[in-house]
């Protein structure tokens, strides 16, 4: 346990070096922040050496993300993965229990107003409740389902 415990206050502390806003222990918080410095928490938090393709240059978008109360480093390696994802088409595959692949993927068609304030609210809403519920909870899903309706009603308009 302590060792969880050093290992999220170096995070924290890298988060806070990187201009991050970090509030307390355990809670971290980025907003619009670039790949590369989602990617170096994500390497704090799980000590992993990340190999990363050349075509991660191509992922120009940002990425916001906050965590609620306090957050193990399994916990906030599985919201950033996810962020990733869902906010910039970056996808991490581990590869082994020192390495995990970083790729961009320009087909998962990403939302092109991800700065709807509707939007962020929802995903914000999403990543809190991913600390609590698996991504099978009924509240999770539901949320996932609103997020996936904004987003198909601004791609038609």
């Amino acid at each position: 346990m302590r060792i969880t415990q050093r290992i999220l206050v170096a995070l924290f502390a890298s988060i806070l070096t990187l201009g991050v806003a970090a509030e307390q222990q355990g809670v971290f918080k980025f907003t619009d922040a670039d790949i590369s410095k989602i990617l170096e928490a994500y390497r704090a938090a799980t000590g992993l050496d990340l190999v990363v393709a050349s075509n991660i240059e191509k992922a120009t978008g940002k990425v916001s993300l906050e965590s609620k109360g306090q957050t193990s480093a399994s916990e906030a390696a599985r919201l950033i993965e996810r962020a990733l994802l869902d906010q910039a088409g970056v996808i991490i595959t581990r590869l082994d229990n020192k390495r995990a692949s970083v790729t961009y993927n320009d087909a998962l068609g990403l939302s092109v107003s991800q700065d709807s304030a509707e939007l962020r609210k929802l995903r914000d809403q999403l990543t809190n409740l991913l600390l609590r519920y698996t991504d099978e909870h009924p509240a999770v899903k539901k949320v996932r389902l609103q997020i996936a309706e904004l987003e198909q009603k601004q791609k038609g308009e």
